[in-house]
Protein backbone atom coordinates (compact mmCIF):
# COMPACT_ATOMS: atom_id res chain seq x y z
CA UNK A 1 0.00 0.00 0.00
CA UNK A 2 1.06 3.78 -0.49
CA UNK A 3 0.31 6.46 2.01
CA UNK A 4 -2.12 7.57 -0.09
CA UNK A 5 -4.21 4.88 0.27
CA UNK A 6 -3.44 4.77 3.79
CA UNK A 7 -4.78 7.70 4.24
CA UNK A 8 -7.72 7.09 1.83
CA UNK A 9 -8.54 3.92 4.11
CA UNK A 10 -8.30 5.66 7.49
CA UNK A 11 -10.76 8.60 6.68
CA UNK A 12 -12.89 6.06 5.06
CA UNK A 13 -13.43 4.56 8.32
CA UNK A 14 -13.18 7.24 10.68
CA UNK A 15 -16.10 8.66 8.35
CA UNK A 16 -17.80 5.26 8.55
CA UNK A 17 -17.62 5.26 12.04
CA UNK A 18 -18.35 9.19 12.63
CA UNK A 19 -21.64 8.05 10.56
CA UNK A 20 -22.56 5.25 12.61
CA UNK A 21 -22.55 7.09 15.90
CA UNK A 22 -24.33 10.61 15.72
CA UNK A 23 -23.05 11.32 19.42
CA UNK A 24 -19.31 10.41 18.93
CA UNK A 25 -16.35 13.14 18.68
CA UNK A 26 -12.86 13.04 17.79
CA UNK A 27 -9.92 14.79 18.73
CA UNK A 28 -7.15 16.14 16.25
CA UNK A 29 -3.66 16.78 18.23
CA UNK A 30 -1.95 18.25 15.39
CA UNK A 31 0.62 20.94 15.16
CA UNK A 32 -1.25 22.23 11.48
CA UNK A 33 -4.00 24.82 13.15
CA UNK A 34 -5.44 24.85 9.35
CA UNK A 35 -6.16 20.76 9.11
CA UNK A 36 -9.16 20.45 11.55
CA UNK A 37 -11.12 23.16 9.46
CA UNK A 38 -10.67 20.95 6.42
CA UNK A 39 -11.35 17.72 8.33
CA UNK A 40 -14.69 19.23 9.59
CA UNK A 41 -15.47 20.82 5.93
CA UNK A 42 -14.55 17.31 4.71
CA UNK A 43 -16.82 15.27 7.15
CA UNK A 44 -20.11 17.99 6.39
CA UNK A 45 -19.18 17.29 2.78
CA UNK A 46 -19.40 13.52 3.37
CA UNK A 47 -21.84 12.59 5.91
CA UNK A 48 -25.94 13.51 6.24
CA UNK A 49 -26.02 16.31 8.93
CA UNK A 50 -23.12 16.29 10.18
CA UNK A 51 -22.28 19.08 13.18
CA UNK A 52 -18.51 20.22 13.01
CA UNK A 53 -18.19 20.66 16.50
CA UNK A 54 -17.84 17.08 16.80
CA UNK A 55 -14.22 17.21 15.40
CA UNK A 56 -12.34 19.03 18.39
CA UNK A 57 -8.93 20.72 17.83
CA UNK A 58 -6.08 20.52 20.33
CA UNK A 59 -3.11 22.64 18.24
CA UNK A 60 0.21 21.57 19.52
CA UNK A 61 2.72 18.33 20.23
CA UNK A 62 0.63 15.38 20.30
CA UNK A 63 2.91 13.67 23.56
CA UNK A 64 2.37 17.01 25.16
CA UNK A 65 -1.33 17.43 24.61
CA UNK A 66 -2.76 14.02 24.54
CA UNK A 67 -1.85 13.15 28.63
CA UNK A 68 -3.36 16.58 28.98
CA UNK A 69 -6.93 15.11 27.41
CA UNK A 70 -6.81 11.97 29.03
CA UNK A 71 -6.05 13.60 32.22
CA UNK A 72 -9.44 15.83 32.20
CA UNK A 73 -11.26 12.96 30.52
CA UNK A 74 -10.59 10.98 33.34
CA UNK A 75 -12.63 11.54 36.42
CA UNK A 76 -12.29 10.59 40.05
CA UNK A 77 -15.10 8.18 41.37
CA UNK A 78 -16.50 8.77 44.63
CA UNK A 79 -16.00 6.66 47.47
CA UNK A 80 -18.08 3.96 48.97
CA UNK A 81 -20.86 2.15 47.33
CA UNK A 82 -22.86 4.05 44.25
CA UNK A 83 -26.34 5.10 45.37
CA UNK A 84 -29.54 3.31 43.68
CA UNK A 85 -31.72 6.01 41.99
CA UNK A 86 -34.48 4.52 44.74
CA UNK A 87 -31.91 5.30 47.36
CA UNK A 88 -32.37 1.85 49.15
CA UNK A 89 -29.32 -0.05 48.41
CA UNK A 90 -26.53 0.08 46.09
CA UNK A 91 -26.58 0.34 42.43
CA UNK A 92 -25.38 -3.23 41.41
CA UNK A 93 -25.45 -4.68 44.79
CA UNK A 94 -27.70 -7.48 46.26
CA UNK A 95 -29.84 -7.57 43.60
CA UNK A 96 -31.10 -11.15 42.26
CA UNK A 97 -31.00 -12.75 38.73
CA UNK A 98 -33.93 -13.94 37.67
CA UNK A 99 -33.96 -18.02 36.19
CA UNK A 100 -36.39 -19.81 34.26
CA UNK A 101 -38.30 -22.43 36.73
CA UNK A 102 -38.11 -25.99 34.87
CA UNK A 103 -41.54 -27.60 34.95
CA UNK A 104 -41.45 -30.10 37.99
CA UNK A 105 -39.66 -33.21 37.54
CA UNK A 106 -37.11 -31.68 35.21
CA UNK A 107 -34.03 -30.02 36.06
CA UNK A 108 -33.41 -26.66 34.72
CA UNK A 109 -29.55 -26.53 32.94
Amino acid sequence: YSFSEADTYVTKMISRSLTANQKQKMIVCDTDARLVPRLRDKFVGQIDVFEPTRVLQAVGSCDVLLPKILSSMVTTAPKGPRASPDGDRPAGRGRKRRTAKAPAGQSAS
